[in-house]
C-alpha cells in the first residue's frame, strides 16, 4: 500500500502497487489501526483489478487507516501494509463580530474538528476580489477569535475562515458582514435652559441608527445623573433633560451606534441651570 492522494474533507483515494498474478484487491478501511471495526462499506471490499480506490462519505479531520489484500483463483493474500490518512478538516462555521467599535471587531468562529490552526480573509467587498492589508489567507494558528484593528469608521468588511491540518486546507466557511461603528459624534452647546432641565444637542454622525446619552455632574462621569448613564436616545439630534437642580453644573456626552457597535465618547458639554 502507497500513501493516499486527492484528500479532501470527506474522501481520498487509496492506492497500492500491482501485485504480480493478482486478478484483484481487496480493501478495509477504519478508524482503528488494529482494524477492530471497519467504514461501513470498506470491511474486506472487493475493488477488482485497480491500483487506486475513492473512499468516500468520511467525515473531516479525522484519522483514517487503509490496507489491502490481493487476490487471485488460488486464494488471498496477507495483509499489505498500513496506511494512515488524516482528511482535511470540514469548513469551520464563522460567527458574528463581537466587541465592535469605529475602527475594529473581534471576528470569531467554531472549532472544526481535526484543525491544527486557521486562516482568514478580510476584505470590504463579499467577493474577496481585494483584500484588507494583512488579512489576505493570513494564518491565525490554532485559535477560534481574532481581534482585527486599524479599520475605518462606518465602514462595511466581510470575513471568512478556512481550517487546515497537515493533509491541506478546508474550504471557505460562510462569510460574516460587518460594520464598524461610527466616529466620535461632536456635541454642540446646551440649548433651552432652565432651573429643572436643558436640551443637549449634538450634530447628526454618519451611518449613526441612533445615540447614547451620558448626564453627570461631575466631568469624569463617575456621579451620573438617574436615567442619564447610556441612556439611548435615538436617531435624533437633540434631546429634553429633565428632572435637575437649578444652579447646578451639568455635564453631557454623546456615543453614536449602529447594528453592530457603538463609537467612542464625543466632547463634553457644560452646562449650569
Amino acid at each position: 500500500a502507497i500513501a493516499a492522494s486527492l484528500v479532501t474533507s470527506g474522501s481520498f483515494s487509496a492506492n497500492w502497487n500491482a501485485v504480480t498474478g493478482s486478478a484483484g484487491y481487496r480493501l478495509d478501511v477504519s478508524t482503528d489501526i488494529g482494524f477492530s471495526s471497519f467504514i461501513v462499506g470498506f470491511e474486506d471490499l472487493d475493488v477488482g483489478a485497480v491500483t487506486t480506490y475513492a473512499v468516500s462519505g468520511l467525515s473531516g479531520g479525522t484519522t483514517y487507516y487503509y490496507r489491502v489484500r490481493s487476490y487471485n483463483n488460488s486464494g488471498t493474500s496477507v495483509n499489505s501494509n498500513t496506511i494512515t490518512v488524516t482528511t482535511i478538516p470540514a469548513a469551520p462555521v464563522s460567527l458574528s463580530a463581537a466587541s465592535v467599535f469605529n475602527t475594529g471587531f473581534t471576528a470569531n468562529w467554531n472549532a472544526s474538528t481535526g484543525a491544527t490552526g486557521y486562516r482568514i480573509d478580510i476584505s470590504t467587498n463579499p467577493g474577496f476580489t481585494s483584500f484588507i492589508t494583512g488579512y489576505n489567507n493570513t494564518d491565525l494558528g490554532n485559535v477560534l477569535t481574532r481581534n482585527v484593528i486599524s479599520l475605518t469608521a462606518n465602514t462595511t468588511y466581510y470575513y471568512r475562515i478556512r481550517a487546515y491540518n497537515s493533509s491541506g486546507v478546508s474550504a471557505n466557511s460562510n462569510v460574516i458582514t460587518v460594520i464598524t461603528a461610527p466616529v466620535a459624534v461632536v456635541a454642540t452647546g446646551a440649548s433651552f435652559l432652565n432651573s429643572a432641565g436643558f436640551n443637549a444637542n449634538w450634530n447628526a454622525t454618519a451611518g449613526a441608527t441612533g445615540y447614547r446619552l451620558d448626564v453627570a455632574t461631575n466631568n469624569t462621569f463617575t456621579s451620573m445623573v438617574a436615567g442619564f448613564d447610556n441612556y439611548d436616545a435615538g436617531n435624533v439630534t437633540t434631546f429634553a433633560v429633565s428632572g435637575l437642580a437649578g444652579g447646578t453644573t451639568y455635564y453631557y456626552r454623546l456615543r453614536a451606534y449602529n447594528d453592530y457597535g457603538t463609537g467612542p465618547n464625543s466632547n463634553i458639554i457644560t452646562v449650569l441651570t
